[in-house]
């Protein structure tokens, strides 16, 4: 029975909330015992010891410890044993503990190459730290960061005239680039595939550009960075350092890396950041560039790494220190989409990677974009100045995504009009996809920064005339009714078959394909037979259904993977030409 006092009063649930507010008090010992540790070379002994250390050994072997301390170290190891850093591991019978390293602790060693001491040390200097003890006075004054009340100016500004400041930082970003370059170039050498140049903006003192440059001997690699940053870098080999403001132009290359940048700074600040590197992986002609940005992408309520340990407190932590030193915050994939959006980017692709970081790119133009662009001139060149445009994307799945094809059409659409002196059309665009699409999603992230971005770039009268609408149901059926469709597109659907061929079962009831998800090498020769039936009857009926519900003069475009191995028995490139000759034998 819980004890309550003469105010009714719960006394256990008064000293649980006590010991809650208590513990947030002093959550800042973890940091500075932490910091402590390594700045009397505790790892390093320990690790140098070879085996499990006493406290008496540990003790005898700190070279600067003052003998009136000695008796404290066992209290600092203890709160550091609990928070992780250190473990205790059993010597021999009688003989007590030693203490151990633990994963964490390894990256404070000083011989580590990812070693994450200076890190620490920047974040914890005194100049960074003071800021914390003016944040409730900044919530009541007109300064854009807790920095400047503090210190009078941006962090930025006081970097380029404090080189411990400066240096400091520095070193704490490559030092967490080493860990980055490593996994990327060790897991995600694919992203660097059919690149010839990459700027590194931001970059530094070139930590990662460099060990890119050296995995990718091709490739030439930028480290662009203020001028006082990259002051007494010296270019070599692959790798070139310049100077320059990232907010009034990126040198121009195949892809821009930002590293742990774009959360440095406000929403408007990102969307000029990214102009600037849409232009660019865009200028000199280039049909194909991307922006490959390495940053948090905050998970709401998940957990984020495979132990299933909750790392959202330490986003939370970080999105605070962007609030306190710079003018950013750490945003979540919605937040990411209208940014992305508002730059004129279409689509992107998160990989996470790095625990708490992922791997966002952004491709400015898709490679089908110069067909589509004839293909939707041949449209509206036949249509009537009055008649309204009427698209539909099949297969739209959710996201921003849902809406590249759309976004793309408004641009030609509108440049068509302006070169051709024609009023806008009205727009009519159709998402489709299976009824368990989140199409709320879609509707009610995708949507509104696409309709805000189609009024900032187009006009509010553009905006009133484009609609957008979903349709669910499966595209191997009707959709729309006859003859109501000017344009349509299906981007990486169509593989998808309607249902498993009823022939993968056999008579007796056992699985043909056994031991297979998918049509396999190993698969026997009925399984492949099955497959292409399916495949065959939906796309015959896939076509049918297009063919009732586009106009006369009407386009489709169909996007989807194919084998080229000429060795393959059939590949889908033969099904869809085999199908269309069929069609276009029967008049359809």
């Amino acid at each position: 029975m819980c004890e309550v006092n003469v105010k009714g009063e719960n006394v256990s649930e008064l000293l649980e909330a006590q010991a809650h507010v208590w513990s947030h008090i002093f959550s800042f010992i973890n940091s500075m015992s932490l910091q402590s540790a390594v700045d009397l070379d505790i790892p390093d002994i320990i690790q140098n010891h070879g085996k499990p250390m006493t406290v008496t050994e540990l003790v005898a072997a700190l070279p600067t410890l003052n003998p009136t301390k000695a008796c404290n170290i066992y209290r600092l190891m203890r709160i550091l044993v609990h928070s992780g850093f250190f473990a205790k591991q059993k010597l021999g019978v009688g003989d007590g503990d030693g203490y151990v390293l633990t994963n964490a602790s390894r990256l404070l060693l000083k011989d580590n190459p990812l070693s994450a001491i200076p890190f620490l040390k920047s974040m914890l200097d005194p100049i960074l730290m003071k800021p914390w003890h003016f944040l409730g006075t900044w919530f009541q004054n007109d300064d854009r960061t807790p920095f400047v009340t503090t210190h009078g100016e941006m962090l930025w500004d006081y970097c380029s005239h404090d080189s411990h400041v400066n240096n400091s930082f520095n070193q704490g970003m490559a030092s967490d680039a080493r860990l980055v370059a490593r996994i990327l170039i060790d897991k995600y050498k694919e992203a660097f595939e059919g690149l010839n140049s990459l700027v590194d903006v931001a970059g530094g003192t070139g930590t990662l550009g460099k060990t890119i440059a050296d995995a990718f001997p091709h490739l030439e690699c930028t480290v662009f960075d203020l001028p006082h940053v990259v002051a007494g870098q010296q270019d070599s080999g692959n790798v070139k350092y310049v100077g320059g403001n990232m907010f009034e132009q990126v040198p121009a290359a195949d892809a821009v890396l930002l590293k742990w940048i774009m959360h440095d700074w406000s929403d408007d600040e990102c969307v000029k950041i990214l102009k600037r590197c849409k232009e660019a992986i865009s200028s000199g002609g280039k049909e194909e560039g991307k922006v490959m940005i390495i940053d948090m992408v905050v998970m709401k309520n998940k957990k984020v790494n495979e132990e299933g340990l909750d790392l959202m407190e330490t986003q939370l932590f970080l999105d605070m220190v962007m609030m306190v030193l710079m003018t950013g915050k750490e945003r979540d994939e919605e937040e990411w989409a209208k940014l992305f959006s508002a730059a004129g980017f279409s689509g992107y692709k998160i990989i996470p990677i790095l625990g708490l970081r992922s791997l966002i790119e952004r491709s400015v133009i898709s490679m089908v974009k110069p067909i589509l662009g004839e293909s939707i001139i041949e449209v509206y060149s036949a249509m009537s100045s009055f008649e309204c445009l009427k698209i539909a994307d099949l297969g739209c799945s959710a996201g921003p995504n849902a809406l590249l094809v759309v976004s793309e059409i408004i641009d030609i659409v509108d440049e068509i009009c302006r070169r051709l002196k024609r009023p806008r059309p009205c727009l009519q665009a159709f998402l489709n996809d299976l009824p368990g699409n989140d199409f709320n999603a879609v509707f009610t992230y995708s949507l509104p920064s696409f309709y805000e971005r189609l009024e900032r770039e187009k006009g509010t009268k553009f905006r009133n005339n484009c609609f957008v609408a979903g349709v669910p149901g499966s595209f191997y059926g009707r959709l729309f009714p006859p003859n109501s469709l000017h344009f349509v597109q299906s981007s990486y659907a169509i593989m998808w078959i309607s249902k498993a061929p009823k022939e993968l079962v056999s008579k007796t009831g056992s699985s043909l394909n056994k031991g297979n998800i998918c049509v396999a090498k190993t698969s026997p020769t009925a399984v492949l037979e099955a497959y292409l039936e399916q495949l065959k009857r939906d796309f015959e009926l896939f076509l049918r259904c297009r063919a009732e519900e586009i106009v006369s003069r009407g386009c489709m475009i169909l996007t989807t993977m194919g084998s080229i191995n000429s060795n393959d028995p059939l590949t889908i490139w033969e099904f869809v030409g085999l199908k269309l000759n069929e069609m276009v034998a029967e008049i359809l």
